[in-house]
């Protein structure tokens, strides 16, 4: 088995570094076409690098454009918040007027019921509200 394993490796290396990778590339200067011979552990780490480049590259590229949508996405909800703000404080002031309104209604209701010698009601009366029996 372990005479195996060697053996293979032996092929590997052989097949890496001591075959030649040959290339034919058009010459462009009317001399016809050049034979380029090249080393395969050359050729192969050539490969390795310029598919590692492209892929760091374009891991760099994906990154970028991811946290530019993610600046888009910030800023569009940040714009969003800022709305929401103001409307909450247009809210809360709504609310605010309305309960000074509700405690005037109340101390009419109380100056009321005092000129009509009327029984003034009691605060958890008040609270109750004006009810009724439901028609069916």
């Amino acid at each position: 088995m372990f005479k195996r394993v060697i053996a293979l490796l032996k092929g590997v290396c052989n097949w890496v570094f001591a075959q030649r990778v040959n290339f034919l590339v058009d010459g462009s200067n009317k001399r016809g076409v050049k034979r380029m011979v090249v080393r395969r552990w050359v050729f192969l780490v050539s490969s390795i690098l310029i598919a590692s480049f492209l892929g760091v590259s374009g891991y760099a590229l994906m990154s970028r454009v991811k946290n530019e949508v993610d600046r888009q996405e910030l800023d569009r909800l940040r714009t969003e918040n800022r709305l929401l703000e103001k409307q909450y404080a247009q809210l809360s002031q709504k609310l605010d007027t309305i309960k000074a309104e509700f405690s005037l209604l109340g101390r009419h209701d109380i100056q009321l019921r005092v000129l009509a010698n009327m029984e003034v009601l009691s605060e958890d009366v008040q609270k109750l509200g004006v009810g009724g029996t439901s028609k069916k």
